[in-house]
């Protein structure tokens, strides 16, 4: 395991060193310093390297997915179940709640507040936005993940029925 964490701290640095050094490059401000203390420590925001980690691989497995089924062409899918259904929309309706929830609470606290709308200095007192923002941050995430989940049950279903017909 030990092995497995000093690879991870080699990757992280790599990864950290190019974007961190990118965005330097094109004139932006380093974002690591200082570091609020609202979101100091809350995982996914120490590093990039989760985030690079999984869009690079959202988009190897959407290459991959687009690539198969161009080469193989579209093959006709026996339809899901009902269950699995019933499961795809309560989550797309967990999903809307959500974003009802945040658009709504960051409205408010934007007018409790007294925001501004091209910005608004730090101030410890006002956590709110901060939650509410690191929530939304999350929620992105949880939904770029869902999007590779799919991408890859798509391309596995796709490919396995190229196999059948092969056979």
């Amino acid at each position: 395991m030990d092995h497995l964490g000093q690879t991870w701290k080699s990757y992280d640095a790599a990864v950290s060193k190019f974007v961190f050094g990118g965005l330097s490059r094109m004139g932006y401000a380093d974002i690591r310093k200082p570091a609020s203390p609202l979101t100091r420590g809350k995982p996914l925001i120490d590093s990039p390297t989760p985030l690079v980690t999984l869009i690079i691989a959202y988009l190897t497995i959407v290459s991959c997915g687009f690539l198969s089924q161009k080469l193989k062409g579209p093959k006709k899918q026996k339809a899901d179940p009902l269950w699995l259904r019933i499961l795809v929309q309560l989550h797309n309706v967990f999903l809307i709640g959500l974003s009802a929830y945040m658009s709504f609470t960051s409205a408010y606290c934007a007018w409790k507040h007294s925001y501004r709308f091209w910005g608004q200095g730090y101030s410890s007192s006002e956590k709110d936005m901060g939650w509410i923002i690191y929530v939304f941050f999350l929620s992105k995430i949880y939904e770029l993940m869902d999007t590779v989940r799919a991408a890859t049950h798509a391309c596995m279903k796709c490919l396995l029925s190229s196999a059948e017909a092969d056979s």
